[in-house]
């Protein structure tokens, strides 16, 4: 390593080491092998919600590339723009022990010098290194600071021909995504994509359990984890805990204890409040969208500036990559992951009163009653105890349906 990471502040030298790949790896050729195929491209963006296995996939591709590689492990510390570069600048010179030295003699002086005339330097500093090499954001949703986003941009803007970055986070950066698509400059892996396979699930439990598991529970967990890794290996830890993998057929519930802690202490808490108020009222539905979001939720304007509205919250939940599903091409109507839906549900029994929930179910079931959705006004109706709602939404309807012969759903 050059000089530059010894006449700073220490570094942590372990935060640029790449972690080791689990002993229960299961490999995943699909996806290692399209991202290598992409691997021109300056940068490599794998987006999704915490227990994804994103790490853990960056790492094995790593294991199978034949430039060399750097990683660096980003924490909440890193949020000044000359701590990130000395990370960034130690990780390449772990490659290439000569690099950076004129970005290095920049951090130096007592007056910084403007943001750009840093990335400038950076830039050139790079495009003297002729070798491609890889080097690894880890956990790039920490970072907040806008100096170190715009440092990003303008190495993305005027990329190096041997710099290849990669990104792991939990949210989408504040990057010019939109230009980096257009341009082909980028190569974007999602929960869609990390989404563990029926056989992945099978070979998963397997290798954690030293047993076989059969096709009906390697099935029934998939469709219940909606294939989260981290879902997935909660439920072999409730596995190892009872007799026999026939005791998990049931479901891996939300209240499981190992679920339930994982989820709090990942998701719920790092949350400010209002945004995790509106996660746990939101979940009372199954599907929503902005207008339903707002008739139930309202919106919240402070000092004149507004806070949240249902266009805001869709935004942060996409993101947040807050376990949310889309369930159009439009981005209009979204839905829970099944089992954060649960745990949300449950977080929202214990904080808010009875009363206070029904109102939130007589609200969507006044939403949907006005926009023609029977059953699911009917399904708050009910919730709520609004027998009457429920017995004159029937009563309305009957005719209609047994008209058009949907006798199921009468």
């Amino acid at each position: 390593m050059g000089d530059f990471a010894s006449e700073s502040s220490p570094l942590i030298q372990t935060k640029m080491h790449r972690p080791a790949l689990p002993v229960d790896l299961v490999p995943r050729p699909s996806l290692t092998e399209w991202l290598d195929r992409h691997r021109q491209r300056p940068l490599t963006l794998i987006s999704a919600p915490a227990g994804y296995g994103k790490s853990t996939l960056v790492s094995a591709l790593l294991e199978q590339y034949d430039y060399p590689s750097a990683w660096v492990s980003l924490d909440e510390y890193d949020n000044d723009l000359f701590t990130f570069l000395a990370y960034f600048i130690a990780a390449i010179q772990t490659i290439h022990p000569e690099s950076c030295r004129a970005t290095a003699a920049l951090l130096q002086v007592s007056k910084p010098p403007p943001d750009r005339v840093i990335a400038s330097t950076l830039l050139n500093d790079l495009n003297l290194i002729e070798q491609p090499f890889v080097i690894v954001l880890d956990d790039y949703h920490v970072i907040r600071e806008e100096s170190i986003h715009n440092l990003l941009n303008a190495l993305l803007r005027y990329p190096s021909q041997s710099l290849h970055l990669v990104l792991a986070t939990r949210t989408d950066p504040s990057l010019d995504l939109i230009n980096l698509r257009a341009r082909g400059k980028v190569t974007e892996i999602r929960a869609q994509e990390l989404r563990f396979t029926v056989k992945e699930t099978s070979l998963l439990l397997q290798n954690l359990l030293n047993t076989s598991v059969d096709e009906e529970t390697a099935t029934s967990l998939e469709m219940q984890t909606e294939g989260w890794v981290t879902g997935l290996r909660l439920a072999a830890m409730t596995m190892r805990h009872q007799v026999g993998v026939d005791r998990l057929k049931g479901g891996l519930s939300a209240n499981n204890r190992y679920v339930s802690d994982y989820l709090m202490s990942e998701l719920l808490t790092s949350q400010v409040k209002v945004f995790s108020d509106w996660l746990l009222k939101s979940s009372i539905m199954e599907r929503f969208c902005a207008g339903l979001l707002e008739s139930v939720l309202g919106s919240e304007v402070e000092s004149e500036v507004l806070i949240i509205n249902g266009e805001v919250f869709l935004q942060w939940l996409e993101t947040s990559n807050m376990f949310v599903i889309p369930l159009d091409d439009q981005g209009e109507w979204f839905r829970y992951h099944h089992l954060f839906r649960d745990f949300l549900q449950r977080q929202l029994a214990n904080r808010y009163n009875e009363t206070e929930i029904t109102a939130l179910h007589n609200r969507a079931s006044a939403w949907f009653a006005e926009h023609g959705l029977i059953e699911e006004t009917l399904q708050h109706a009910l919730v709520a105890g609004d027998t009457a709602r429920a017995v004159d939404l029937v009563a309305r309807h009957r005719h209609d349906l047994i008209n058009a012969q949907q006798w199921h759903r009468l």
